[in-house]
């Protein structure tokens, strides 16, 4: 701690830092009837109540979640851990849900929210509740996201499925305009067929006069 001592009696902390909160006494000594006395004047240095919490943590389906919440004040803050109105505590959610608080009873708490493999019924807000003995109150959410396992591949499968209805499309395309030419080619058999019919009937005919002649 690096401290300046002023003319004044001030007590000056410099470069103060959250280690630094508590409580100081100034003693004042001085003689009565011969009898040194000591007057006791404590002065408590504070900290006001912070949370750090992210906004949001995004999991997919089985990960195990861990929420920090860095919590710092002076007097030393009280952490609890709220999903929506429920407050949550160790074993809560079939034994899934743990808090972990390190070190407990500093001005600095660093609170971690863990929930073991975790299924979409778990996507919910998640809230870091703070207060201390001063009356200072504080929170922050998280909002907790969870994945499907498979979320990647939809839009492969989805592409896929388009892929296959346009090949069915195109093959039933062809196979009706096979079809449509197979029928075409029947229908002009019958055709063909009377024209060499009259071709060979007016070669005989011509052959016919050819003799009588």
């Amino acid at each position: 701690m690096d401290v300046e001592i002023k003319t004044n009696n001030t007590l000056v902390i410099l470069n103060s830092e959250l280690t630094d909160t508590g409580v100081y006494e100034c003693i004042v000594s001085h003689q009565v009837g011969g009898k040194t006395v000591e007057e006791r004047h404590p002065k408590e240095v504070t900290a006001p109540l912070t949370i750090k919490l992210p906004q949001s943590v995004n999991l997919e389906e089985g990960e195990n979640a861990r929420i920090l919440c860095e919590v710092s004040s002076f007097p030393p803050p009280m952490v609890t851990w709220y999903r929506g109105s429920e407050m949550l505590s160790n074993g809560s959610n079939d034994g899934r849900t743990w808090v972990i608080e390190t070190p407990p009873g500093s001005p600095q708490v660093m609170s971690t929210l863990m929930i073991k493999k975790v299924v979409d019924a778990d996507r919910d807000v998640y809230t870091c509740n703070a207060t201390n003995s001063a009356n200072e109150k504080d929170s922050k959410e998280c909002l907790l996201r969870v994945k499907d396992r498979l979320a990647a591949l939809w839009p492969f499968i989805g592409i896929m499925c388009e892929v296959i209805v346009l090949v069915a499309i195109i093959l039933l395309c062809e196979r009706r305009q096979k079809s449509k030419m197979m029928n075409d080619d029947v229908d002009d058999i019958p055709e063909a067929k009377k024209l060499n019919d009259n071709s060979n009937t007016n070669e005989s005919d011509i052959r016919l006069r050819n003799i009588n002649a």
